[in-house]
């Protein structure tokens, strides 16, 4: 069945990909604009402004808006990282709850972050909230997706996202290219992952799929350490992997967006999807790329 989807942050790496892929999949796509005033499809949630043809009839909203998480994590950055995220799903949410005709979804992008950067355990949607500055953000965002309580709401926690027009790959495909790829440290620490593509089929495949909502975990279900997606990477880039990279000089450069990002290690499974029986595409590491 056709949908008219509304996605708001549609202009990064993931939203682009999103909308070509739901695009070509036969829907209609309404990519929210938060840059041109003269747009009709403009919003802006600090301004509280939002254009109502955006959801007009729209049958599926979906929110990856937010400030990059990557960079050196100052205060003012962090704050960016934090209101951006939950002032917008906060905003776009209370508008849904407003609606008389509400759409039938409404899916925000959240992050395996919420789980901590380095749980004891293997980790599914049932696994309590971490501790940590992403912990509390993804937690904070997915509490105010909540507020839309006249549609089923899906908090998609994502791992790292593994495709070659953006993300972690793009970011580390010119080392590797100049034979200055690198592990880091021994290599042991596990990432959750998925493809671009099993992502972007999880979106459409959580659209059809009524009887999910609540929090989703968009990971694959094979784990992944740090050295085999390096090894992986150094494969595909057809370059020698010659080097580890000490922890404490990711924590120089990074500081504590180190400990919680690049530095993590996390077990995550994908219980609510397998349950439904999504088949993955690309489980693999090496399928992915």
């Amino acid at each position: 069945m056709e949908e008219k989807i509304a996605i708001f942050g549609g202009s990064g790496f993931i939203g682009k990909e999103l909308a070509r892929f739901l695009k070509n999949s036969g829907h209609e796509v309404l990519l929210a604009d938060r840059k041109n005033p003269e747009s009709p499809l403009y919003w802006n949630a600090k301004s509280g402004i939002l254009s109502k043809k955006i959801l007009e009839n729209a049958t599926v909203v979906i929110n990856l808006s937010g400030e990059n998480i990557y960079g050196r994590w100052t205060s003012s950055k962090k704050n960016a990282i934090l209101s951006s995220r939950v002032s917008s799903t906060e905003f776009i949410a209370k508008e849904i709850q407003s609606l008389n005709r509400p759409p039938k979804v409404f899916i925000t992008a959240s992050a395996t972050g919420y789980y901590g950067a380095n749980p004891n355990f293997e980790c599914d949607e049932n696994s309590p909230n971490g501790n940590g500055f992403l912990a509390f953000v993804c937690a904070q965002n997915e509490q105010a997706a909540k507020i839309a309580s006249n549609t089923r709401v899906i908090t998609l926690r994502q791992g790292v996202v593994i495709g070659k027009n953006g993300g972690m790959v793009k970011t580390l495909t010119p080392f590797f290219k100049c034979f200055l790829g690198a592990k880091i440290s021994d290599g042991n620490n596990y990432m959750p992952w998925i493809s671009i593509l099993d992502l972007l089929r999880t979106y459409e495949f959580l659209i059809k799929n009524e009887f999910i909502f609540g929090a989703v975990n968009a990971v694959s279900p094979l784990y992944a350490r740090n050295a085999e997606f390096s090894e992986a990477l150094a494969k595909y880039l057809d370059r020698p992997l010659m080097f580890s990279v000490p922890k404490w000089i990711i924590r120089l450069f990074f500081g504590e967006m180190a400990n919680e990002l690049i530095l993590s290690n996390q077990k995550i499974f994908p219980k609510k999807l397998l349950d439904a029986n999504f088949k993955f595409h690309q489980p693999k590491i090496e399928d992915a790329l």
